[in-house]
């Protein structure tokens, strides 16, 4: 008498394709061997990158792509390069790896993303300056003919200084403008 074992389908696991799909029916008698079969899945390809975003400027500085399959090491994480922008003057905002070594999912239907925001270093400037008025009063042939009149006026301005560009970026001049005063000789 013989039997026959079903067809059995290959379970689907996600990011993994299996070398078959099904493994068809078979029939058997009590003289036949048994039956053992291996079902092989190969991991599938995955992709990510990770992008340094300048907060301060909107611009995307540098967007690292890598390239694998399921569930293996991309070998990366963004200590080096964070390194390599914080010497440039930039400060950490976000890491959105939180600083380990990347792994590729396994989610065939979209790429992995990763953001690092970084933003300027930047100090406090102020800046001061004075306008002077001087009446000089002479007589005609040159000689002086009183005291000089001299009186000052004082302005003052803040902002910061820009430590990944270089630039400095200041506030209004504070008083706007200031007026000497009548001065009867």
């Amino acid at each position: 008498a013989q039997q026959e074992f079903a067809s059995v389908k290959s379970p689907e696991i996600q990011g993994y394709t299996a070398d078959q799909t099904e493994i068809p029916a078979i029939k058997v008698n009590a003289d036949s061997d048994n039956i053992e079969r291996t079902v092989t899945y190969k991991a599938n390809k995955q992709k990510l990158d990770v992008a340094f975003i300048d907060d301060t400027t909107g611009e995307t500085l540098k967007t690292v792509t890598k390239d694998g399959v399921s569930d293996s090491s991309t070998n990366y994480n963004t200590a080096n390069d964070l390194d390599h922008y914080k010497n440039l003057h930039f400060n950490v905002v976000s890491d959105g790896t939180q600083g380990q070594n990347l792994v590729f999912d396994h989610d065939d239907s979209k790429d992995q993303h990763y953001e690092v925001h970084l933003s300027h270093a930047t100090h406090s400037i102020d800046d001061q300056t004075t306008k002077s008025e001087a009446i000089h009063y002479v007589y005609q042939n040159g000689s002086k003919a009183a005291n000089d009149y001299t009186n000052q006026v004082h302005f003052t301005r803040d902002g910061y200084h820009d430590e990944v560009t270089n630039e400095d970026h200041w506030n209004a001049w504070t008083p706007a403008q200031q007026e000497f005063a009548l001065v009867k000789s």
